[in-house]
């Protein structure tokens, strides 16, 4: 009887997760605050958008979603709730001694950060409907990104054009980037089993568009995570868990590959070598690290919190370890590496092998790809991954609270059977 009163509350309280995850991803996608936008960006941006406040948006929309969960008693908390309050804690204790203009949506997507987790953490739901819905999102960004493509007449071998236009309410081009690149690696670890052309139009979709965001970041992960797929499919080559067939498709799929690149750099590259050259990828992001550094040294145990920052020519430091250290120090940066490490560890012991290989691919390339770009620390990056982390987990609570139900019942019924 209770189990069965149990189960609708079950039902609203991932409805109401789903419900959460959308709106989010709407937020994602449509929304921004014109307030935050300069006047160059008002110049080119072209894409329909709602003008309001993330900030506030995603506060109320949290607010309502945990008061829901809560009322349903379905927020449940676990050891890791004191690593995220005291990170909190230390987070704020920087605005007793430092002065300055203090970003209100930066310091918020601290607390959205552990919300965000224990959102995700008390979903019980399907994993694949939460991908699914990031699928459709993807869809629309990449929709935008041809919007302006063909308005603006661009070509993906433009870099400078393609930097200058490509003006997303979900940001620029970086942003973008790892937006897709995250899509990218999820959808391709979650149904690597399944062989559709609707799959592989996707990929073609993804990876066209992110040529078309200008993200030479995100092309150089992307092609690193071919790279580690390349060296994964030899190594199943070698010890020989793929047929004649495969190995001939394979084959030909690389020689194609070769063939299309080789011909691609004989006509386009003068511009291929300028897009990638040492001075417009390195220089520059060596000096913002530089300049980084030197905010942290000033505060390196508790660091400046949100309070805003000008490194070079950028306002963050566009490396998660240096923005990390800058706003929290090295104690933050301690508590921050211990939940993303409590989380890993959790999501290792997923059985499903699908599930797990894509929440641990997710989880490190956001962090290879956040070594350059600005991936964490803001109220969108945050809420995306530590939902899809949070997610992670309770799947793999779930299904490991199952396994010992079962085994418990086993031993129960020869218990029974042997009296």
């Amino acid at each position: 009887m209770k189990k069965s009163s149990l189960k609708p509350k079950t039902q609203y309280s991932d409805l109401i997760i789903i419900l959460f995850w959308a709106a989010f991803l709407f937020t994602y996608i449509f929304i921004v605050d014109r307030n935050n936008l300069d006047e160059e960006t008002l110049s080119v941006f072209i894409i329909p958008y709602v003008n309001l406040n993330v900030t506030v948006v995603m506060a109320v929309i949290t607010f309502f979603v945990v008061v829901a969960l809560v009322c349903l008693d379905k927020l449940r908390f676990d050891g890791d709730m004191y690593i995220f309050f005291a990170r909190i804690i230390f987070y704020f204790v920087p605005v007793l001694y430092i002065s300055g203009d203090f970003e209100y949506g930066t310091a918020f997507s601290m607390i959205l950060t552990m919300l965000s987790y224990y959102i995700g953490l008390n979903y019980r739901g399907s994993i694949k409907l939460i991908i699914n819905i990031l699928i459709a999102a993807s869809i629309f960004v990449c929709l935008q990104l041809i919007f302006i493509l063909v308005v603006r007449h661009l070509s993906v071998f433009d870099m400078d054009d393609l930097k200058y236009y490509m003006r997303l309410p979900m940001g620029r081009t970086n942003y973008v980037g790892v937006f897709l690149i995250a899509c990218y690696v999820m959808v391709d670890n979650l149904y690597a089993s399944r062989k559709s052309i609707l799959k592989y139009l996707y990929f073609t979709l993804l990876i066209f568009c992110l040529l078309s965001a200008g993200t030479r970041s995100g092309i150089l992960v992307l092609c690193g995570y071919f790279i580690f797929k390349f060296c994964r499919y030899v190594h199943a080559i070698r010890y020989k868990r793929f047929s004649i067939k495969k190995i001939i498709i394979f084959a030909s799929a690389c020689v194609l590959v070769v063939c299309a690149g080789g011909g691609l750099f004989i006509a386009k590259g003068e511009e291929i070598s300028r897009m990638f050259s040492y001075d417009s990828m390195v220089k520059s992001r060596l000096r913002v690290y530089a300049e980084a550094l030197g905010y942290f040294f000033k505060n390196p145990l508790l660091g400046r919190s949100a309070y805003v920052y000008h490194v070079y020519d950028s306002v963050d430091s566009h490396n998660f370890l240096l923005e990390s250290l800058v706003q929290t120090g090295v104690i933050g940066t301690v508590l921050f590496f211990m939940a993303v490490i409590s989380a890993y560890r959790q999501i290792c012991r997923i059985k499903n092998d699908n599930v797990r290989r894509m929440l641990k691919v997710f989880i490190i390339i956001t962090f290879i790809h956040g070594s350059v770009e600005p991936n964490l620390f803001t109220i969108k990056s945050d809420v995306f991954f530590w939902f899809i982390a949070g997610a992670g987990v309770g799947y793999s609570r779930m299904k490991l609270a199952a396994s010992r139900k079962k085994i418990h019942w086993r031993y129960s019924a020869l218990g029974r059977k042997c009296a």
